[in-house]
């Protein structure tokens, strides 16, 4: 550690322990400066604004330095994943919200998402600002360890909450697969569709990948199941219309490897590729 960022800890320390506050608080603000990623700065500032120690009382802030303390296995993240979980326990919707991440998604310890869901769902249960990222991370935890319960926060995260979204293309992808396999839901081939080609035109290269397997998937099975060409056809042109041509290639390919009329595989299909423009 830089001495110059040692002696304003110590400093603001002493302070601290003295009751000037107002020194305390402007020591490690200082200290900050110098170092951005100092996990101690972080505590003891997230310790003034919890307290009200030489700022204006800030609840909120307070966690916010705390979430940065708790990135490691160590004492001092021991100390603070105690002292905020108390906080999610006794109550706070924000700090269930960061317990919830610590379990679900953090270094901090193995991941465990049925404990994270637990708390995502007391955020939400006090009606904390933060309800709506929790139940985005609610329906990705579930993604990941329960699909079946996946759809529980879907619908009401892509329409009313659409704004409020931090990873919208990987939620859709999830709505994809849901309505595309029917996972907990009536299986719908449309809205299996229609959600992910939100995830393919709005997600990053894994999404898309994704995306694009699970409405070829949906696209595949209506074709095994009812002979639909001219439903296969219809998405076809309108990923042509996308400006999308490996996916309506990829579509047309579906009708062949699970189509046996070979009239349709000689004729049909040669029609469909002219007139999309694949090959």
């Amino acid at each position: 550690m830089d001495k110059r960022v040692y002696d304003l800890i110590e400093w603001g320390n002493e302070c601290y322990r003295d009751g000037k506050y107002d020194e305390a608080f402007g020591a490690y603000s200082e200290a900050l400066k110098y170092d951005p990623s100092n996990r101690y700065i972080y505590a003891n500032l997230g310790n003034c604004y919890m307290n009200g120690y030489g700022c204006e009382q800030d609840t909120k802030k307070a966690l916010g330095y705390y979430v940065d303390v708790i990135n490691e296995r160590d004492q001092l993240a021991d100390t603070y994943f105690e002292y905020v979980k108390s906080l999610a326990d006794s109550g706070d919707g924000y700090a269930a919200f960061i317990i919830g991440d610590v379990y679900s998604c953090s270094d901090y310890n193995d991941t465990d998402y049925l404990t994270g869901i637990k708390y995502y769902q007391m955020c939400i249960d006090q009606n904390s600002e933060c309800s709506v990222n929790a139940k985005e991370q609610i329906t990705k935890a579930y993604y990941y360890s329960d699909i079946s319960k996946a759809h529980t926060y879907l619908d009401e995260l892509l329409t009313v909450y659409s704004d409020d979204l931090v990873d919208r293309p990987f939620i859709e992808q999830i709505a994809a697969l849901v309505y595309g396999a029917g996972y907990g839901v009536s299986k719908d081939s449309r809205k299996a569709i229609e959600h992910g080609k939100n995830a393919f035109y709005g997600g990053n290269k894994k999404v898309k990948e994704y995306a694009a397997i699970e409405i070829i998937d949906v696209i595949r099975e209506r074709i095994v199941n009812q002979n639909d060409l001219d439903y296969a056809r219809l998405v076809a042109r309108s990923y042509i219309y996308d400006k999308n041509p490996t996916a309506a290639n990829n579509i047309i390919n579906a009708v062949v490897y699970n189509n046996t009329d070979l009239d349709v595989v000689r004729n049909v299909i040669p029609e469909w590729k002219k007139e999309f423009g694949v090959q």
